[in-house]
């Protein structure tokens, strides 16, 4: 079926714009001024009837004497897990109901309660690995878990610091708690400035919320935006700070002097997805989507993905790669490239699905790019490729590092014309299609020259290896040349500086340039996206970087009607590439990167990738 040449302009601009348009909101529930959240309890729903308590165990429970109830239940309890199971429960729910002023007392009965649990799962005679599963130890586990959140909440920027101990008054005396980041950690004691459990963090905005449940609590390792680490937080969305998903679980032990000793062990989760214990091995509790909403938290996708086509310079400050958490010379970038009109949110659902396979956060990173979409696609190119060698200028010098040698783009639309000028060698092919006159004749401006060269001549990026093409235009779009594209472009706001810079070099160029339409005086994103544009003949010619492969994934609209279908804006002759290692037809529009089967082949081919490989 052919692509339609026509479509009304509001719906025109809807498709464009599928998938967009949303903000991501987040809210941190301060224990201090609120409640304990009901998620931190989703697991352990506390049974706040004491007289039941009384029934069930034939012990008086005075509430009024909270302590030396939970010390006498305990006490009667012996080694019984079911017993000890509901002296936790007693003494977690005294911490939920403590006055929200008495934040030691409140923290005192968590301590109590998570010490308890834990005692209840080594007695029960289930062997660690079947703690999650068997419901015989289920509920006793959630307790501890929900008592560790509520504790860690009260002493989260103390804990943080790592190497810190902590005097802490519970029901059954003083008690010591030290904080130590495991050995495989990458960070250092006192890199976060705070440690969030993430289950205190409200958010909306996505799909669905990706947790991996298991011991302990997932954490949000929080470093602060401050003055004297602009340079290390260069690659962080503007005004925020550095957001990591972390594990941590605690054990207990006698001190030396015999008072009871709490060892919380804070572990990075693309480090370590599991902890043995008595040699049986359970996975670390984790939270991926919450680092991603709070770096992106509070960012329309539709506005700045508008704001970025009309006013270029507006959105500037915005343009990079983010990598949220610090760079990572042992994992593997896997660099997202969004489309026309949009952002780095577009990519929220792929990237933390995936991150909940713990072999894919062991061994990717993810980096998100923003460039303005109404410049012509070689320059958001040309803005790429700078980027990504400062990261690795600044993260691994020599570039020896895994993630220096290594890189996979995924590309959206618009996004993957730019990983294939990122991934291909165009020498003066792209010239050679506009102009029989050398480069070098050419009367320009040696800053211009310069400019435009790094334009119009260009090398793969080093270490790319791996792309996956989401219905790219790899020919064009007819779309783009309709009247109301046409329209669309005189809206384009490019800045003052790049149109009076196309202006010197459409008037130097005039007597040397061919087939090229020079009356626009301008060339913008929109100009990029059209099959007229030299760029996909010389595209045409131009081989890969040597031993690269690359995927595609391409819409039908549900029709099965390829090889003569579209998306509704890429029709398959433009999305198809021959030499492809896999072409999926996903039943959908042009918002491919949105749909379930997208997700699970790019986690396809990142694993393939991965088995494929030599790391060394």
């Amino acid at each position: 079926m052919a692509e339609p040449r026509f479509i009304p302009g509001i719906a025109w601009l809807a498709i464009f714009l599928s998938g967009c348009g949303s903000t991501i909101t987040t809210r941190i529930q301060s224990e201090a001024a609120s409640p304990v959240p009901a998620a931190v309890l989703r697991y352990a729903q506390i049974n706040r009837d004491v007289r039941g308590m009384e029934r069930d165990t034939g012990i008086r429970i005075n509430p009024r004497e909270s302590d030396a109830g939970v010390r006498e239940l305990v006490r009667s309890s012996g080694t019984d897990p079911q017993r000890l199971a509901r002296a936790a429960e007693f003494a977690l729910e005294r911490a939920i109901s403590s006055p929200k002023s008495q934040r030691q007392r409140r923290a005192g009965f968590a301590f109590a309660a998570c010490e308890i649990a834990y005692q209840s799962l080594k007695d029960s005679g289930v062997s660690a690995s079947g703690w999650l599963t068997r419901s015989a130890t289920r509920r006793a586990l959630a307790i501890y878990n929900t008592s560790l959140a509520i504790f860690i909440s009260e002493h989260s920027r103390a804990l943080a610091g790592g190497n810190t101990t902590l005097n802490v008054p519970t029901p059954f005396g003083p008690r010591i708690v030290a904080a130590r980041y495991s050995p495989q950690s990458r960070y250092r004691p006192g890199y976060f400035d705070d440690l969030i459990p993430a289950d205190f963090i409200k958010i909306a905005g996505f799909k669905k919320r990706v947790r991996v449940e298991g011991l302990g609590v997932p954490l949000v390792g929080v470093r602060e935006r401050a003055a004297d680490r602009k340079t290390e937080l260069l690659f962080q969305p503007p005004d925020r700070g550095t957001y990591v998903a972390l594990g941590c679980f605690a054990k207990f032990q006698p001190n030396r002097d015999g008072v009871p000793r709490m060892q919380i062990a804070i572990s990075d989760l693309d480090r370590t997805a599991k902890m043995r214990i008595a040699g049986e091995s359970i996975p670390l509790a984790g939270d991926f989507t919450a680092p991603f909403a709070l770096s992106f938290g509070g960012i329309n996708d539709l506005m700045l993905g508008i704001r970025a086509i009309l006013n270029v310079g507006a959105s500037a400050d915005y343009n990079g790669i983010y990598l949220i958490d610090p760079f990572d010379p042992r994992r593997i970038p896997v660099l997202l490239l969004h489309g026309l009109t949009s952002s780095p949110l577009v990519w929220r659902n792929v990237a933390t699905d995936a991150m909940e396979n713990p072999l894919i956060r062991e061994n990717f990173q993810f980096w998100y790019a923003f460039y303005s979409t109404g410049v012509p696609v070689p320059q958001s190119a040309a803005l790429i490729r700078e980027k990504i060698a400062l990261i690795r200028r600044l993260g691994d010098p020599h570039g020896i590092s895994l993630a220096s040698k290594n890189i996979v783009i995924v590309g959206y639309s618009m996004g993957g014309l730019i990983a294939r000028v990122l991934a291909t060698d165009m020498g003066d092919r792209l010239w050679s299609a506009v102009s029989k006159k050398p480069f070098d004749q050419v009367k320009l401006q040696p800053d211009d020259r310069e400019e435009l060269r790094q334009w119009i001549f260009w090398k793969p990026v080093p270490g790319v290896r791996e792309v996956i093409f989401l219905a790219t235009p790899h020919r064009g779009t007819r779309m783009a040349d309709v009247s109301f594209a046409q329209l669309g472009r005189r809206f384009v706001g490019l800045p003052a500086s790049l149109v009076r810079f196309q202006a010197r070099a459409f008037s130097a160029l005039s007597d040397a340039l061919e087939n090229v339409n020079v009356s626009k005086r301008s060339f913008t994103g929109i100009d990029s996206l059209s099959p007229e544009a030299p760029i996909y003949k010389a595209f045409e010619r131009a081989p890969f970087a040597p031993g690269l492969t690359y995927h595609s994934v391409i819409g039908d609209r549900g029709r099965g009607d390829s090889p003569k279908s579209s998306d509704g804006i890429v029709g398959y002759w433009s999305s198809h590439l021959d030499g492809a290692e896999s072409e999926l037809i996903v039943p959908t529009g042009h918002d491919v990167q949105i749909h379930s089967k997208t997700e699970t082949e790019i986690q396809r081919i990142l694993l393939h990738y991965l088995g494929s490989f030599d790391k060394k």
